[in-house]
């Protein structure tokens, strides 16, 4: 198994700005089998873009205990590849 970590949203926030009481960390182990022609990447950074906020309306299409999105920067931790040369 491997340990896989998610930002959930907790509550919608309508006025100010989002902080920790808006968002949870969600802690889950998932199988760790990597099929052939597959990757396994680590998450070091996730951005807080201004488009987000909007997503934190009530209006937002980002719901209560829904996994947030963002752009992110990675790490290579695994290539299960086959490379064929000709």
């Amino acid at each position: 198994m491997l340990a896989s970590k998610s930002v959930v949203l907790k509550e919608k926030l309508e006025n100010g700005l989002p902080g920790p009481e808006n968002f949870d960390i969600v802690s889950e182990d998932i199988p760790f089998s990597i099929p052939e022609n597959s990757i396994l990447l680590s998450v070091l950074v996730i951005s807080a873009d201004p488009y987000l906020r909007s997503q934190l309306k009530s209006y937002g299409q980002t719901k209560v205990g829904q996994k947030m999105s963002g752009f992110i920067a990675v790490s290579l931790i695994y290539l299960n590849y086959a490379v064929h040369f000709t």
